[in-house]
């Protein structure tokens, strides 16, 4: 596994020798004498929030299910997910506009969390920020005043955040977006993990016999996310890492790099240096503008 997977699992030599085997609907994977197919798609989970009741298009689907998780491509509900992660796929960032009307305008957002996306007319700045490493520990620093804590004042413009995970209950590469106070949630879990696997160890146990058990709380008026590790030897977690890292060489590093070649051929064009390679143009995805971002300073730490 590289830096870039799981905080559950790492490199191991018999996982290299896992055999893919290629059937005619598609590749199969053989784990510690059970075979499980391989997806050719990334699948999708939504946490559902009662701002989803709101809306005329969602409000039959979601009724009833606040405060569950919703994989769209299954069309399934799910009151929590077992997960190991793998990748931070994305993180950006979206300004809003007053979100007390009923046409919200998102004012300006950026694909990279970085800079400004190309379409956006008239950017805050000319840079959001930069993602760093200060003292070993990778962080943002913001430059655009919209992105900066102001006199306890959280940002106006709030990061959005995207991380594969395969789902061991479903066996499904899954991608869920954080923003808002999830995206807090998220980092304290990333906070624990040392602690985690000092614990682990210090009972004779492993951090891979260890899942992330992802839950939702409805708090109202949002739904608030909760991350914790949970013991499962039972279920032998470890063995589900070869899994984890096909799909993180054959699905999510491939999708990671498309959007980087996008990106590289939208400043081209900008720039009046089209090529003949056609990216679908980046578009903002259709969120909830009411949910706060909470991160908790102007430096602020993520994964990658």
């Amino acid at each position: 596994m590289t830096k870039d997977l799981a905080f559950v699992g790492g490199t191991d030599e018999k996982n290299n020798q896992v055999a893919v085997v290629e059937n005619e609907d598609g590749p199969s994977i053989d784990l510690a004498g059970e075979v499980f197919p391989l997806m050719d798609v990334i699948f999708h989970a939504q946490i559902v929030q009662p701002g989803h009741l709101k809306k005329a298009e969602s409000k039959e689907l979601f009724k009833g299910h606040v405060g569950e998780f919703y994989l769209t491509e299954m069309e399934e509900f799910y009151p929590e997910l077992r997960l190991l992660p793998i990748v931070v796929t994305s993180r950006m960032r979206r300004m809003w506009g007053d979100f007390n009307t009923d046409d919200t305008e998102l004012l300006c957002y950026s694909a990279d969390g970085e800079n400004p996306a190309l379409s956006v007319t008239a950017p805050y700045a000319e840079k959001c920020g930069t993602y760093m490493d200060i003292g070993g520990t990778p962080s943002f620093k913001p430059e655009c005043p919209k992105a900066k804590w102001v006199n306890g004042q959280k940002p106006e413009c709030a990061e959005v955040m995207k991380v594969g995970f395969l789902d061991i209950d479903n066996m499904l590469p899954l991608e869920i977006q954080f923003k808002g106070t999830q995206i807090s949630a998220w980092n304290k879990f990333k906070k624990s993990y040392k602690l985690k696997k000092n614990v682990a160890r210090r009972k004779g146990e492993s951090i891979n016999d260890y899942v992330i058990r992802m839950s939702l709380e409805n708090e109202g008026t949002y739904v608030s996310l909760n991350m914790d590790f949970v013991y499962a030897k039972d279920d032998n977690p470890s063995k589900y890492i070869p899994m984890a890292q096909w799909y993180y060489e054959n699905l999510f590093q491939p999708a990671m790099e498309a959007q980087r070649l996008k990106q590289e051929q939208m400043a081209k064009e900008a720039m009046g240096e089209a090529t003949d390679v056609d990216y679908e143009v980046d578009t903002p995805d259709n969120e909830n503008p009411d949910e706060a971002n909470t991160a908790e300073e102007n430096v602020e730490e993520f994964d990658i």
